[in-house]
């Protein structure tokens, strides 16, 4: 193909045709007299070009692989509603498709220039400096800074549980973007994901400095969560919150939509839960951290829910 069909353009150009087409195509699909104009419009911006058909063909693969023929009556009253289902449904697969991107390269930048990192589902212990360690769960990055009058650890990305040697002259101190974990000689957790910092003590005490609120000590079985603007103390249960580093996730009476985006980090793409009420049916499992897609198969069983399978992209529905 010539430098200006399909593969000559720049992203942004193909993402604003793929944007067109979806909006054409759902347009096309809505019923009514409206999408008779609506079709015949689409096939006339189809024809435009091979660029546009290229478009309009990868919009209808989408549509076709996300909710035909499987809207039962029980999930959908109407033809209706299960137009505007799969309507939804693609622009939420376009949408994730172009954020994986994105992700995916943001997340290996800031992985390759970190000191220590894992990758998806990936477990990592590291020996520091000064006799401690670091476990890394999945998808995580640190940064180290250590002297003969400090231990910094900056958490840049995801989870990491410390065994801390005490040593008073040299509290050993972890940063996140929501604030500082410090600590003198004990074991914890720590997690730093989409704008938010869990704390977990699995023994001894830490004390926790949010960016926006007052110092706070928490001791042995106890968390805290903290973002910018608020924090929120919890119960930790150990048996529970530090399996991962055993490869288990244990899910007790857990919304579905927050096990599917824990196993999400998991996953070397992406999980994307499109549409419905489902989100929040309960969910008790243990699941192997190292097979994620496994995990989604027995939920999609447990429940009645479909995988569309994509590319670096699984989209669970309704059926």
């Amino acid at each position: 193909m010539s430098s200006s069909g399909w593969e000559g353009k720049t992203a942004s150009d193909r993402r604003r045709l793929e944007d067109e087409a979806i909006d054409l195509l759902v347009a096309a699909h809505a019923g009514g007299r409206a999408a008779r104009g609506a079709q015949h419009a689409l096939e006339a911006w189809r024809l435009k070009s091979p660029e546009h058909a290229r478009a309009v063909a990868k919009a209808e693969d989408v549509w076709g692989k996300v909710g035909a023929g499987h809207a039962g009556p029980s999930a959908w009253s109407s033809p209706r509603q299960s137009r505007q289902r799969r309507a939804t449904a693609l622009r939420v697969v376009a949408l994730a498709a172009a954020v994986l991107a994105l992700v995916v390269f943001t997340d290996d930048a800031r992985l390759l220039l970190a000191d220590h990192q894992t990758r998806a589902g990936e477990l990592k212990t590291i020996a520091l400096p000064d006799g401690s360690s670091a476990t890394l769960n999945t998808a995580s990055a640190i940064d180290l800074e250590f002297g003969s009058d400090r231990r910094h650890v900056q958490l840049l990305t995801g989870e990491a549980l410390f065994e801390v040697e005490a040593d008073p002259a040299r509290p050993f101190v972890v940063e996140t973007p929501e604030g500082t974990v410090r600590v003198m000689g004990t074991v914890f957790s720590v997690r730093s994901i989409a704008g938010e910092t869990r704390v977990k003590v699995a023994e001894g005490a830490v004390t926790t400095t949010p960016a926006a609120a007052p110092e706070e000590q928490i001791n042995t079985g106890e968390g805290l969560t903290f973002t910018e603007n608020r924090t929120a103390k919890m119960a930790v249960q150990q048996s529970t919150a530090f399996a991962w580093r055993e490869g288990r996730l244990i899910f007790n009476s857990v919304p579905l939509k927050t096990v599917i985006s824990e196993l999400d980090r998991y996953y070397s793409g992406m999980f994307v839960l499109v549409g419905g009420d489902f989100g929040e049916r309960l969910v008790s499992a243990v699941f192997r951290s190292d097979e994620p897609l496994a995990a989604l198969e027995h939920i999609a069983q447990r429940f009645g829910l479909r995988v569309v399978r994509m590319p670096g992209l699984k989209v669970i529905s309704v059926r």
